[in-house]
């Protein structure tokens, strides 16, 4: 299984590195101290979703 940075997510997926830091926040992902970690099969799933979403910056 791969973890990915959010840099990497935000390279994968074409979003600035401040929203691919959101979208892994809003996922099942592995924080240590305060760095971030995504599989790349949780962000995979999570960007084929069944249903449509809505993700809002607070």
């Amino acid at each position: 299984m791969k973890m990915l940075s959010p840099q990497q997510v935000a390279e994968i997926t074409g979003l600035p590195y401040s929203k691919a830091l959101l979208l892994i926040k809003n996922m099942n992902h592995l924080q240590i101290n305060n760095r971030y970690y995504v599989s790349e099969t949780t962000l995979r799933a999570f960007l084929n979703p069944d249903t449509p979403m809505l993700i809002k910056e607070d």
